[in-house]
């Protein structure tokens, strides 16, 4: 029988929450320090005295377990490039995808007839997958020369010049554009966990309302995410100069910021009181 994942996140090593997975654990941070004190209490009892940045990975450590891999198609979209949206029919066959995932998971954690290791679960997932779709690459693709997929820009090598600042840390340079995308130039601040969610709840947020930002469904976060992809892709053999990083941190932290945001509104609409 499979273990309910608020068993499993008991067990995991500590190793799994490491800075490779810096995107998913500062959305959860920031969505963390939005809640309110009712809502926060209710999330720490689900997962056992965790925190959201605490399980904000779990999934990615799962599809790649026995019996895991499963969920794999959940963490994505793939909308073509050269479509302009989303469309059920088309692109999520079966709802495995991660518009339709987050819709299910949302109705489960808000269902009060449901039992707490299942809303664990739905908490779990909702954290992980509210993070991915605000990652643009995880909403598109394109096709290789040979007409397959480029598995959101996982196929797409891209050279980085050594020129190109890109802070302390170590890159390759020839990496894949979705890497690019998930670590590179979120790294380029070289902020912990913490800091980077003060940097965008005090910089990127900049005095605007977060109510104005929290807003909208998955299919609405999915077709963002996929204007944003649009406009960054790149081919297959391209040069990536500092122009490019340095124009999209601030897409990057946007993504951040109303990720954490949309999924602290999330949370509080299936947690908080009626």
């Amino acid at each position: 029988m499979r273990r309910s994942l608020a068993v499993l996140l008991l067990v995991l090593p500590s190793s799994v929450y490491a800075w490779g997975n810096a995107g998913h654990q500062i959305t959860a941070e920031v969505a963390d320090r939005q809640l309110s004190d009712a809502v926060a209490a209710k999330v720490l009892h689900l997962l056992h005295n965790r925190h959201l940045a605490d399980v904000a990975t779990i999934p990615d450590t799962v599809k790649n377990t026995e019996g895991g891999q499963v969920t794999r198609d959940w963490h994505f979209v793939d909308i073509l490039d050269s479509n302009a949206a989303f469309v059920d029919a088309r692109d999520c066959a079966f709802d495995d995808c991660i518009v339709d995932r987050i819709e299910a998971l949302k109705h489960i954690l808000a269902d009060p007839n449901e039992s707490n290791p299942r809303k664990a679960d739905a908490l779990i997932y909702l954290t992980h997958f509210v993070g991915d779709i605000h990652q643009p690459l995880h909403c598109t693709t394109g096709l290789l020369d040979n007409g397959t997929s480029d598995r959101g820009g996982n196929g797409i090598i891209v050279t980085i010049p050594k020129s190109v600042n890109l802070g302390s840390q170590q890159v390759q340079r020839h990496p894949n554009l979705h890497g690019i995308w998930d670590t590179t130039i979120l790294a380029i601040r070289g902020l912990s966990i913490n800091d980077y969610a003060d940097h965008l709840l005090n910089e990127t947020l900049a005095g605007r309302d977060p109510d104005t930002l929290n807003g909208g469904s998955a299919v609405d976060w999915a077709n963002e995410s996929h204007t944003i992809a649009h406009q960054v892709y790149k081919k297959n053999g391209d040069t990536l100069d500092q122009q490019y990083f340095d124009d999209n941190q601030q897409v990057v932290d946007e993504r951040l910021l109303k990720g954490g945001l949309r999924l602290a509104k999330v949370i509080e609409d299936a947690l908080g009181a009626p």
